[in-house]
């Protein structure tokens, strides 16, 4: 599993202390749906890596721009590459934080 985490931080910049996998299920079942979805694959987990999946970019900016409908959220420019979001925990975690 990537231990890599993003922090949840408040507008002031203080650390929530927060892990949206804890709090948002709802998300995690969300993203998962959408994914799968998306890259028409059934058996995704958190833990999936989608560099392994050798994911193309087209599929994935499709399930990008399909959770950015729906979560109603715009990811960033440095977010719309598979390197930079390579697991659904990290999908999770970067939507979680942008909620």
């Amino acid at each position: 599993m990537n231990q890599n985490k993003m922090e949840l931080r408040m507008e002031n910049g203080e650390n929530t202390g927060t892990d949206p996998l804890e709090n948002g299920p709802n998300i995690q079942q969300q993203v998962l749906a959408v994914a799968s979805k998306n890259l028409n694959i059934e058996s995704l987990s958190v833990e999936t890596n989608l560099l392994d999946l050798k994911i193309d970019s087209i599929s994935f900016i499709k399930t990008v721009v399909a959770l950015e409908e729906e979560f109603d959220i715009a990811f960033e420019d440095d977010y719309l590459y598979i390197e930079a979001l390579p697991t659904i925990d990290a999908m999770i975690r970067y939507i979680s934080s942008n909620l």
